[in-house]
């Protein structure tokens, strides 16, 4: 994705989301970016807006970003609400020096919400084992007074 003031680009690599829990997911950027002349851009933060408007997510892990003429590599994971993931849902932007937003494109599921069902069925599954047990327990605290 592309340029702005002072010919700044990001040339996105990869953008892949990943359910983590029934609630957060995380969202992992590479890229390169560009710039006629070396330079540095501090760390970038992601910008997620939707109908409820726009917020800023600094990254759960990233180095400085550096632009240089023929692309420095840069790479970042941000953690975000899992309901986020959904590209239809949301638009990202890359945030640098809050001078310069840099559109992004939808972030690759890679099978993300077939991932998130069985993340869920798995923590159902657990749940109930814990309410049977539970249950279980209850009765023969019963039965022995």
């Amino acid at each position: 994705m592309s340029a702005g003031a002072g010919q700044l680009s990001f040339e996105v690599l990869r953008f892949a989301a990943e359910p983590v829990t029934s609630e957060v997911g995380l969202l992992e950027l590479e890229g390169r970016f560009r710039a006629g002349t070396r330079r540095r851009l501090g760390v970038p933060r992601l910008v997620v807006e939707d109908a409820e408007g726009s917020r800023e997510i600094a990254p759960a892990a990233a180095d400085e970003a550096i632009a240089e003429p023929d692309g420095a590599l840069w790479r970042a994971t941000f953690a975000v609400a899992i309901d986020k993931l959904d590209g239809s849902v949301c638009v990202f932007s890359l945030a640098v020096r809050r001078q310069l937003l840099l559109g992004l494109p939808a972030p690759d599921a890679g099978g993300a919400s077939g991932d998130r069902e069985v993340r869920l069925a798995r923590e159902a599954n657990a749940l109930r084992r814990t309410a049977d047990e539970a249950r279980d327990a209850a009765s023969a605290a019963l039965a022995s007074t």
